[in-house]
């Protein structure tokens, strides 16, 4: 099946999330068993190989500057290439959502379907007349390749690439930065949601 990409389409400094472990410890060095789970601070605990429990602390994503919006965008593939979609979700400011897409892309790579769902997260928020944008994804290769980090060698990412950098430089300001998967669930579910159509569509 030959690749599909919607033609509507066509019109990210590396920073990690934190992802820290804090040991916990109570008055005689041990925090007691029975607060295992979720203590009253909304953290939670487990065991390490010393008998300590230490306590995970929950990642944010990078912070925007002030006033800039913020777009999530990835990509799925089911199969490398396989059935593909993308996803993305833009918030204002505020953090409140103005816009979210998943659209099928037909059989493509997972890194195409990402850069696509960071093309048309870029294009939807042009079309709301933003001019301060932040971007993030859990796609380490397409945020390093965006910030010159790495560069394009594969042929059918370059003018993805080249659409993007375009579509970027259309902004006033303009950041991308890497997250954890679980940071980018929205986009994601985005993406999955257009495959699960298509693949319920397909077999009814």
């Amino acid at each position: 099946m030959a690749q599909c990409v919607p033609a509507a389409v066509w019109h990210f400094a590396r920073s990690r999330a934190a992802s820290a472990w804090i040991a916990g410890h109570g008055a005689a060095g041990n925090v007691p068993p029975t607060r295992r789970g979720r203590p009253e601070s909304g953290r939670s605990l487990r065991p390490t190989r010393t008998g300590r429990y230490s306590e995970r602390v929950t990642p944010k994503p990078p912070a925007a500057p002030e006033g800039a919006w913020i777009v999530f965008a990835d990509g799925a593939a089911r199969g490398n290439p396989g059935p593909a979609a993308y996803g993305f979700v833009l918030d204002d400011p505020a953090g409140r959502p103005q816009a979210a897409e998943g659209r099928i892309l037909g059989v493509a790579t997972n890194n195409v379907a990402e850069y696509m769902g960071l093309i048309a997260g870029l294009g939807k928020a042009l079309e709301l007349g933003v001019t301060a944008l932040e971007v993030r994804m859990d796609s380490e290769l397409i945020v390093r390749q965006m910030t010159g980090v790495y560069r394009v060698k594969n042929a059918g990412l370059k003018p993805l690439f080249e659409e993007a950098q375009r579509l970027s430089k259309s902004f006033a300001r303009f950041g991308i930065a890497h997250v954890r998967r679980e940071l980018n669930f929205r986009a994601d579910a985005e993406a999955n949601k257009a495959l699960d159509a298509a693949k319920n569509g397909a077999g009814a």
